[in-house]
């Protein structure tokens, strides 16, 4: 996922969470813009070496599918762990999984959000698999390096060079220097507000973060819609139109979810996805509706309009 780095605010960081597993080492990070390549001159973004973040404990006791809880993995100790974050779990007996910890019992267990799928025993491990570098303070209060700006394609490209199980490996993040991050301010409530029905069907899983993960969902999703018309996230300058916007897409991809799991009506998602679609129309497209940053200076202008559905 895209990241925003915020123009002129000292001590950020690049961060690379990889997927399968937790590095053995970091050989590099380079920075490069977008649609530079490997061969081409790296940006004076990075500031000192990267690190591999030291979280990592054992397991104290049995985990997994076999046990009365599938959730619960007892630890030896949980300093460094995040309510949110997503860590490996590792067995001697080959057993692997990534793991969402939802709760900490400090100092005894971490509660994962879905169930385990392999067997676990007490000696295996948990542990982050997240890489990090800080950015130069100087470079990115360079008003210079903010370019391409209101446009959604990132702006820049880390390209993280690592070492897993003795194999170098290669992989690439992307990141844009904005003056202002993309994000919404739509909770649980504001949901209900327009959708009460929102917590009370829902898997458990997903009704134990009380249906942040749904809404985050449909912020990505809304995010994908804008950048399908040229429209970067971060430049918008109207909050309350979007967070309508996420709304009507939580509740939209929470009767979807229903429906794909062999429930729900499938006129209630005509329907939801018709206000959805509605509100893209109404207040993206028009030209007058939501201010975007097009000069990278933090003022907000009109666009030309762009249809976004056809039904």
């Amino acid at each position: 996922m895209t990241a925003d780095v915020i123009f002129g605010v000292a001590g950020q960081e690049l961060v690379f969470d990889h997927a399968e597993k937790r590095p053995d080492s970091i050989t590099s990070v380079e920075v490069f813009e977008a649609w530079t390549g490997d061969d081409g001159v790296a940006e004076g973004a990075i500031d000192g070496a990267p690190t591999i973040e030291p979280v990592q404990t054992v397991l104290t006791g049995a985990a997994g599918r076999n046990q009365a809880d599938r959730r619960v993995i007892p630890v030896a100790a949980t300093d460094g762990f995040e309510v949110g974050r997503r860590y490996h779990l590792a067995g001697a007996n080959g057993d692997r999984g990534l793991i969402e910890i939802l709760d900490i019992d400090a100092g005894v267990a971490v509660f994962a959000r879905h169930n385990l799928t392999g067997d676990y025993a007490a000696g295996d491990t948990l542990e982050s698999g997240r890489v990090t570098v800080a950015l130069d303070d100087a470079w990115v209060a360079d008003e210079n390096n903010i370019v391409r700006s209101g446009d959604p394609r990132p702006s820049y490209r880390a390209r993280w060079v690592m070492v897993i199980d003795g194999v170098t490996r290669v992989h690439d993040s992307y990141f844009s220097l904005v003056r202002y991050a993309g994000d919404h301010n739509v909770t649980p409530l504001d949901v209900i507000d327009e959708y009460p029905a929102f917590l009370g069907d829902m898997h458990e899983d997903e009704r134990d973060v009380r249906g942040r993960g749904i809404i985050n969902t449909a912020w990505l999703r809304l995010k994908s819609d804008l950048a399908a018309v040229d429209i970067d996230d971060a430049a918008l300058r109207d909050d309350e139109p979007i967070d309508r916007g996420v709304i009507l897409g939580a509740i939209r991809l929470h009767i979807e979810n229903k429906f794909l799991a062999g429930g729900g009506d499938p006129a209630a998602l005509d329907r939801a996805d018709d206000n959805y679609k509605s509100w893209l129309d109404q207040f993206v497209r028009v030209v007058t509706r939501v201010a975007v940053d097009t000069a990278g200076d933090g003022s907000g202008t009109s666009r030309p309009a762009t249809r976004l559905t056809v039904r």
